[in-house]
């Protein structure tokens, strides 16, 4: 009879993997402190995982979900919602250092990079492309633009300002909106007066 993995036993793998990860880059990711600072034997992990890549990614996909957005939200809150989970990715579960770190390890280990896009960008791209098509009208952007204007404007956020609060996801998903959606008798989104503050 196999066992039953336990769920606390894989979250701290992860959240040790990411922490040790940030803090060594790849090269100085040890399975051994890993294990160590998990609380578990080395053998759980390799029961889990072949390799360190394989590893980062699992770790990769698990401290960073993906949360739909709630089914009653359409449109512009729906966006906003997106946003949220990713402003919330990014900056409370240590996304952004992880995501620096993976920046860092691009030129030796490409494929952790491109892990991030498949598992933590493309989901959400895929969120973006479905709240946009539900909406019936005419959409300017493609979705992959505004998931890419997103993450942008989180991460410049965070690095010109400092904190990120939660009233920036709405702020941003409102100018992605205008940009995506805007007024649709107009062709060039400067001219949309819907750029100007309805409050």
């Amino acid at each position: 009879m196999a066992r039953t993995r336990d769920p606390d036993v894989d979250r701290r793998i992860h959240e040790a993997t990411v922490a040790l990860l940030t803090r060594d880059g790849l090269a100085g990711l040890a399975i051994g402190e890993v294990a160590s600072v998990a609380g578990v034997g080395k053998a759980a992990i390799y029961r889990r995982y072949r390799s360190k890549e394989d590893l980062v990614a699992g770790a990769v996909a698990a401290v960073l979900p993906l949360s739909q957005p709630p089914t009653d939200l359409v449109g512009a809150p729906a966006l906003a919602a997106i946003v949220e989970d990713l402003r919330r990715a990014l900056l409370e579960s240590g996304g952004l250092r992880l995501l620096a770190t993976l920046l860092v390890e691009e030129t030796r280990h490409g494929e952790l990079l491109e892990l991030w896009r498949r598992r933590v960008v493309a989901p959400r791209v895929r969120v973006i492309g479905r709240v946009l098509a539900g909406t019936g009208q005419t959409v300017r952007l493609d979705p992959r633009m505004i998931g890419e204007l997103a993450l942008g404007g989180l991460v410049a956020r965070r690095i010109a300002r400092g904190a990120v609060p939660r009233s920036a996801s709405d702020e941003l998903a409102r100018a992605l909106w205008r940009l995506a959606i805007g007024d649709p008798t107009t062709t060039d989104p400067m001219e949309d007066e819907s750029w100007e503050d309805q409050s």
